[in-house]
């Protein structure tokens, strides 16, 4: 199978195909064709499947402007980290998720077990490894309504199963229980949520281990004796003991000990998370699971299996989410100093949150700066004081979020594109970085950078590499030459800044294949690759992107405190800016000279046109020049039969110049073979 196999059918025009079909008159054909990088199946686990595929989220209202920085608001204040745990895709509840996420501003993630590769497939005719992939998809099309992050564990589901022991028999229980152990540990949640129970028998198999896995890994992540090999290393984590374990109770009801809202209508998203959720739900597709999304008062029913805290109540009853907390177990004079800095980001965010408004979101942007700034001197006091990585990591994160937030209040757009989605090793693609500035403040200076895989190379283009087109759809559609910079530039209001550059992809470059396919699989769990920073991830990072910064001026005043020793980088790479013609205010503050630095990241994709649907997205990958198919994959001959059977082989070129050389067909000596 090749990449074209599992993409749509709409084709670019530059793809060109040919079919050859040969007639053999004996059995056990193998073949060789004189011209490379076919792309074919290490033995073991099926086809390996060039990128991913299946049903990409549509961009959704909660990503941009007003609506995104208030859902974004909602999660910079706080620790809350929940962690669901189920068998397959579609286990999942995914109202839980919603009202945590998205209502509530918690970190939730859904870890499935397995990529449902057992399943049906009411919509295309993919299976087991294809299938996979397309329900793969489908999560990450219902985590970006949701607003969950999606992982999984080596599992492969092989089919209906009536026990657990079944299913341990294919599903090694130590390795189970040590992958989700390992998300755990790096996800860090403060409550784990297990979909099936891990005590009574009953049900499928693979439920029934996913429960107990789930229960036997709360037990184990805190333990440092327990799967030591996880603390040491490259990208080692750290033992991690959650505080409580929930289990859903949504089929045995009487059980439940918690019910927490999700029916409640939420002004940013004009719904109730519920009505999201089933949104979410539906796109698993492949799965007949479409439903509607009534309104009205719904519950997500828990049942509480076992506490660390001793406390009673809600969901987080018992637990620490202040983000304070992350200055604890620090030496005194480094935890006093964090908790002063994050003191005043909390304000700040605060102020945003009161500042917030429908038609000018804008006026939250100073605040927004402030806490931008506050962030990052939180994460250089952490950095200093050696703090723990998983603190790091979450002010890492803050700053992040803090920075997204930002931009979507002040009304700036940064998007990356790339000019094809399949390009060959050697080739060159063009590669377009953007800044859009939809609000009432300047972007004093913006610069973007090409973030590319080793090896590759990028030269930047200027206002002549848009070719000049008179047509109607050009001058309605096409990128105005004047928008074409290099190096440094300001970005007025109600104006678009691009950069170019054309990129080349080395000879030797990789075909780009999904990181768990990359080896055989080991019985029915897939082997995952030696860089644990890609272990549990739903697919490969992407291919390649632009990195973005930009100085905002946005009238923003900063405590005098900005310019103490507790400035600069904040741990991220990115310095918070000069403050150009400071002065001290009456009130004890700085003029900053009204700027903020933000630098921000964004995947290169590939953005085309569809006549029928319109605009649409997909990832940027390296294919090979060309694919070879045979039909049929394989064959059963009976031992003396002579008749002549065909064989058709299929080759596609993803080239852009075509690619020419000879096919033969490898047959044992005796054997005839004819075109």
């Amino acid at each position: 199978m090749t990449p074209a196999d599992v993409r749509e059918s709409t084709r670019c025009p530059r793809r060109r195909s040919r079919r050859l079909a040969a007639v053999i008159l004996a059995a056990g054909v193998g073949l060789a064709a004189g011209l490379g990088g076919a792309l074919v199946a290490p033995p073991g686990h099926g086809p390996r499947l060039a990128g991913p595929v299946g049903l990409a989220a549509q961009e959704v209202p909660e990503r941009r402007g007003v609506v995104a920085a208030g859902l974004r608001l909602r999660q910079l204040d706080g620790v809350k980290r929940v962690l669901m745990i189920g068998a397959h895709p579609d286990d999942e509840d995914t109202s839980l998720i919603a009202a945590l996420a998205r209502g509530h501003g918690a970190e939730v993630a859904y870890l499935s077990l397995s990529r449902g590769e057992g399943g049906q497939n009411l919509i295309g005719p993919e299976l087991d490894e294809g299938l996979g992939i397309v329900r793969t998809g489908e999560l990450l099309a219902a985590r970006s309504l949701d607003g969950g992050r999606q992982f999984f564990t080596r599992a492969f589901d092989f089919g209906y199963s009536k026990s657990a022991e079944e299913t341990f028999r294919y599903w090694p229980r130590q390795e189970v229980v040590g992958d989700v152990v390992w998300m755990i540990r790096r996800f860090r949640p403060q409550v784990v949520v297990s979909v099936f129970d891990g005590e009574s028998p009953g049900g499928h198999g693979q439920h029934q281990v996913a429960g107990i896995a789930t229960y036997e890994a709360f037990d184990a992540a805190g333990d440092p004796s327990r799967f030591a090999e996880q603390l040491t290393g490259s990208d080692a984590v750290e033992p991690w003991a959650p505080l409580k374990l929930y289990r859903s109770s949504r089929f045995d009801r009487d059980e439940t000990t918690l019910a927490l809202e999700t029916g409640r209508f939420d002004p940013l998203l004009g719904r109730s998370h519920f009505q999201l959720s089933m949104e979410s739900r539906s796109q698993h597709r492949s799965q007949d699971m479409g439903v509607p999304e009534p309104m009205g008062a719904r519950a997500a029913p828990l049942a509480l299996v076992r506490n660390r805290t001793g406390a009673s109540g809600g969901l987080f009853a018992g637990v620490d989410t202040a983000l304070l907390s992350l200055a604890d177990g620090l030496p005194r004079e480094h935890a006093d100093r964090l908790r002063g800095v994050l003191d005043e980001y909390r304000g700040a965010v605060r102020a945003a949150e009161a500042g917030l408004d429908a038609l000018e979101p804008w006026e939250s942007v100073e605040a927004l700066g402030r806490a931008a700034r506050g962030m990052e001197r939180a994460v250089a006091a952490a950095a200093e004081a050696e703090a723990p990585a998983g603190v790091r990591r979450a002010l890492e994160d803050r700053l992040r979020r803090v920075r997204e937030a930002l931009l979507s209040a002040a009304g700036v757009v940064v998007d990356v594109r790339a000019d094809d989605d399949l390009v060959v090793p050697g080739e060159v693609l063009e590669m377009e970085a953007a800044v859009w500035n939809g609000g009432p403040f300047p972007v004093v200076e913006a610069r973007a950078e090409p973030t590319l895989p080793e090896g590759w190379s990028a030269e930047p283009l200027g206002p002549e590499s848009v070719e000049t087109d008179d047509s109607f759809r050009a001058r309605l559609f096409g990128p105005d030459p004047a928008s074409i910079v290099t190096g440094a530039s300001g970005v007025e209001p109600g104006e678009v800044v691009r950069w170019r550059y054309r990129v080349r992809v080395p000879e030797d470059a990789e075909p780009s294949r999904l990181y768990y396919l990359a080896r055989p699989r080991d019985g029915q769990m897939y082997r995952w690759p030696d860089d644990r920073s890609l272990w549990g991830l739903p697919r490969n990072p992407p291919l390649f992107g632009g990195s973005v910064e930009l100085s905002l001026g946005a009238g923003i005043r900063v405590s005098a405190a900005d310019s103490s020793g507790v400035s600069g980088d904040g741990g991220s790479g990115h310095g918070a800016g000069s403050a150009a013609g400071r002065s001290r205010s009456a009130s004890g503050e700085q003029d900053a000279g009204g700027e903020v630095r933000v630098s921000v990241r964004r995947a290169g994709e590939y953005v085309g046109v569809d006549p029928a649907r319109g605009e649409f997205r997909r990832p940027v990958l390296v294919a090979p020049a060309v694919s070879v198919r045979l039909r049929p994959r394989v064959m059963a001959w009976p031992l003396g039969a002579g008749e002549a059977r065909a064989v058709a082989v299929s080759l596609e070129s993803q080239a852009r110049a075509g690619a020419r050389g000879r096919l033969r067909l490898e047959a044992p000596p005796g054997w005839t073979v004819e075109p």
